[in-house]
């Protein structure tokens, strides 16, 4: 589970980081990065009606926040991430999305 500290919550950081960050995209998830404005590390995570109902948006983003939190040593200390689940996801397992995740910090990480 991610510290309240390492989360991005608020409408206007998530606008922030989508406005001023760069991105990497997979077919199973979207990731945005920017600066933070506090320098510490900030994640949220974003899964659309697209993907499906209640119980699949929460398992997925159940998923996601565990994945992260496995690869916390992977995230720069100083700057937001927001992960976008794609309609791909709903069949991952934690494992998949790991991988996916951990792929997708490397090529942002070369970009920057």
């Amino acid at each position: 589970m991610l510290k309240k500290t390492y989360r991005l919550t608020r409408r206007n950081d998530f606008r922030r980081v989508y406005a001023r960050g760069k991105s990497a995209a997979n077919y199973s998830m979207v990731l945005y990065v920017a600066p933070s404005r506090n320098q510490t590390m900030r994640i949220g995570f974003s899964v659309s009606k697209k993907i499906g109902k209640a119980v699949v948006r929460n398992r997925v983003k159940r998923l996601m926040r565990e994945a992260a939190f496995h690869l916390l040593d992977s995230f720069d200390e100083k700057k937001d991430y927001v992960f976008i689940a794609r309609n791909g996801i709903k069949e991952k397992n934690l494992i998949e999305i790991e991988k996916q995740m951990s792929s997708l910090l490397k090529r942002i990480s070369k970009n920057q």
